[in-house]
C-alpha cells in the first residue's frame, strides 16, 4: 500500500493549528485564496515521498526522520523554558536540515541547480553528436540544430535523482546548522508568525548580505534564525563534538520584524501558506505575492570551446 509521506511533519504542522485542531490553507496562485480548513494529517504530503529509488535501501528516510522528529514538541518545550543545550541544538538541526533538503521546493531547487550545470555539457554534446550523423540529411541535421540551440529540446532531470542528492547532503547540513549561531525569537506582538509548505527558508536582512541566514517558524510565538559560523569552512562531527554554543541566546522580537519574516514565510511558500486561522491581512499577503516562489539562478560564463 502507497504510504503517504509527511514532508512537513504532523508533530511541526499541530504547534501552528486553531482552537479546533485545523489549519486553514491559503493558497497561491489561485482566485480563491483561503481554503476550507484541515487536519495536519491532511495537508503537506507527497505519496511515497521519502522513497527514493537511488538509495539500496529505498526507504532510507525512516530510518533517519525519528530521532529528529519524534522529539520535535518536546524540545520546544525547552526552548519555551530557555534551554537550548547540546542535545536539544542537534536534534533541532536534523529536522530543521530534512525542511531544507527534502521538501517540493527543495526537489524542484535541486533539478534546477543540477540541470544548470548539466545542460551546458548536454547541449554541446547533442551539438557534437549531430555534426558526426552522417545518416542524417543536411536538412534534418538543421532543424535539429536550431531546436537544439534555441532549447527547444530540454534536459530533464529526474525529479528523484535531485532528492537523493539532498539526502546526501543531509549529515553536512545538521553538522553546518549545529555549529552556527542560533537566535531563538520570541513573539510577545499581536501578529503570529505563520508557517508554510516550505517553513525552513533562507533570510537575507538586506540586498548587501551575501551569506544567507536559516529562518525556522517553530509556533506562533516563536521561531529561530540560524547565522552559520564563517569560522568553520565544512563542519565535521569532530567540529559539532568541539563546538561551544556560547553565542546562542533568545530575544523578544519586535512587530515590524515579525511582518517581514511572515512576508519571507509567504513568498518562499511552494503552494501554501498555513495560519490558524481566515484572516483578512494574510489573505492580501498571499494574493500580493501569489506568483513569487524560491528558484536557483544559474549563470553561464562562455568559455569559448
Amino acid at each position: 500500500m502507497a504510504r503517504k509521506d509527511h514532508y512537513v511533519s504532523q508533530t511541526y504542522l499541530r504547534l501552528f493549528v486553531g482552537l479546533k485542531g485545523d489549519l486553514v490553507p491559503y493558497y497561491k496562485n489561485t482566485r480563491a485564496i483561503v481554503g476550507k480548513p484541515k487536519k495536519p494529517k491532511s495537508i503537506c504530503f507527497e505519496t511515497e515521498g521519502d522513497t527514493n529509488k537511488y538509495f539500496e535501501d529505498t526507504r532510507l528516510l525512516d530510518k533517519f526522520l525519528p530521532a529528529f522528529e519524534n522529539p520535535w514538541k518536546n524540545n520546544l518545550v525547552k526552548l519555551e523554558k530557555g534551554v537550548l543545550d547540546a542535545n536539544t541544538k542537534y536534534e533541532l538541526a536534523g529536522y530543521i536540515a530534512f525542511l531544507r533538503s527534502c521538501t517540493p521546493t527543495a526537489k524542484r531547487f535541486g533539478q534546477q541547480s543540477i540541470a544548470g550545470v548539466v545542460d551546458p555539457v548536454a547541449y554541446k554534446v547533442m551539438l557534437s553528436t549531430l555534426d558526426k550523423a552522417d545518416y542524417l540529411s543536411d536538412k534534418h541535421k538543421l532543424t535539429l540544430r536550431n531546436a537544439i540551440q534555441n532549447k527547444e529540446i530540454e534536459i530533464k532531470i529526474d525529479r528523484e535523482f535531485a532528492h537523493a542528492q539532498g539526502m546526501r547532503t543531509l549529515e553536512g547540513m545538521i553538522h553546518r546548522y549545529y555549529c552556527s549561531h542560533w537566535l531563538v525569537l520570541i513573539n510577545e506582538t499581536d501578529i503570529p508568525f505563520i508557517t508554510s509548505d516550505n517553513p525552513a527558508i533562507l533570510y537575507y536582512q538586506d540586498m548587501q548580505q551575501q551569506i544567507a541566514q536559516t529562518y525556522v517558524p517553530l509556533k506562533p510565538s516563536m521561531a529561530l534564525l540560524i547565522a552559520p559560523d564563517l569560522d568553520i569552512g565544512y563542519p565535521s562531527f569532530e567540529d559539532v563534538k568541539r563546538y561551544s554554543n556560547s553565542e546562542d541566546g533568545f530575544g523578544v522580537i519586535k512587530q515590524s520584524y515579525v511582518k517581514k519574516f511572515n512576508e519571507a514565510i509567504v513568498k518562499s511558500a511552494e503552494r501554501i501558506v498555513l495560519h490558524q486561522k481566515k484572516e483578512d491581512w494574510l489573505e492580501q499577503l498571499v494574493r500580493r505575492y501569489s506568483q513569487w516562489r524560491v528558484d536557483a539562478i544559474v549563470s553561464h560564463i562562455p568559455t569559448g570551446r
